[in-house]
């Protein structure tokens, strides 16, 4: 309620990719127990939409906004998945009873993250928080026709 107050009733937000304003259905800003698709369809609207499947890829942040932290992230999962990491392709059986520690470094929590995911290709099991999702004013994750 507080960001479509803020930002959309003072017309700051915009269609994606255009520069045309667009305000809440009906302008309404509570949306408590409320149908909320129309306000979930404006969302999409107004905010970088990106397909995100938790089963077929791992949301990775980069340490920095630099384009080589995206890099190194893309490396890291690339010697993961093509072996040259050392250690055998992850499967989340290796997993079980033995997770990886928090404080464990990127690439073996990688490993863990992105065990078994059925992205279409090993590039594929990483969605990355990359520059133009850094640079959104609104980020919405829809996870079902109803979000």
């Amino acid at each position: 309620e507080e960001f479509l107050v803020r930002e959309a009733m003072q017309g700051k937000m915009v269609e994606y990719g255009t520069d045309t304003t667009l305000y809440p259905p009906n302008k309404q800003t509570s949306w408590d127990g409320a149908h909320t698709k129309p306000l979930f369809d404006y969302l999409r609207k107004i905010g970088n939409t990106p397909h995100w499947e938790p089963w077929d890829c791992a949301l990775a942040i980069p340490s920095s906004t630099e384009p080589d932290a995206v890099e190194e992230l893309k490396t890291t999962l690339k010697s993961i998945m093509d072996g040259s990491y050392g250690k055998p392709k992850p499967t989340l059986k290796e997993f079980e009873s033995n997770p990886t520690p928090v404080d464990a470094p990127m690439a073996e929590r990688m490993r863990e993250m992105v065990a078994d995911k059925q992205g279409e290709g090993d590039d594929q099991k990483l969605c990355l928080y990359d520059k133009p999702l850094q640079n959104a004013k609104l980020i919405h994750i829809k996870s079902d026709d109803e979000t």
